[in-house]
């Protein structure tokens, strides 16, 4: 077991967890992770954040409901403008043209200046080629960043889950 959660995640709040947890595995100022809204017939973000948690402890087999199942993080030297345009952009996993949501969590809750240099974490599978070849990977995988963060927290809520330098 590495955690309790007192009370239900929203899917969005799950998600600001797994950015959360990847963020401060790779030691990054932003985080990105992918959402798996339903994309119709069996269209559906394979590695983007899977699940929510409800209320209860928090074992390996509820992490791996929830995590993207990113094999590596990857860490990206941005600006603030340009992680702005990747997040607008979406994930387009399926190439269809319908891409998923990205959900950018910033640490400290700052605003991204867009003239300023930051160090951006994502899961590596929910980058394009181009960016992955940009990238520098952590070898943590979304899974172990996900426990790391979640034993810190111990028992938690919602309102725990913030990012803090």
């Amino acid at each position: 077991m590495y955690g309790t959660l007192t009370e239900t995640l929203t899917y969005e709040k799950t998600a600001e967890l797994c950015a959360i947890a990847e963020g401060k595995a790779a030691d990054a100022d932003c985080a990105m992770v992918s959402l798996n809204e339903y994309h119709g017939g069996d269209l559906y973000n394979k590695v983007g954040v899977g699940w929510y948690l409800w209320a209860d402890k928090i074992d390996t087999e509820r992490i791996n409901m929830i995590r993207p199942s990113n094999t590596t993080i990857s860490v990206l030297t941005l600006t603030g403008a340009e992680i702005k345009e990747l997040q607008s952009g979406g994930f387009d996993y399926n190439q269809n043209g319908n891409p998923y949501e990205y959900l950018l969590v910033v640490k400290d809750s700052m605003e991204l200046d867009d003239d300023e240099i930051y160090r951006l974490a994502a899961g590596t599978e929910e980058l394009s080629e181009t960016m992955q070849a940009k990238a520098e990977t952590v070898e943590i995988s979304a899974e172990n960043a996900i426990k790391e963060y979640i034993m810190e927290l111990g028992t938690f809520s919602a309102a725990d889950i913030i990012w803090k330098d």
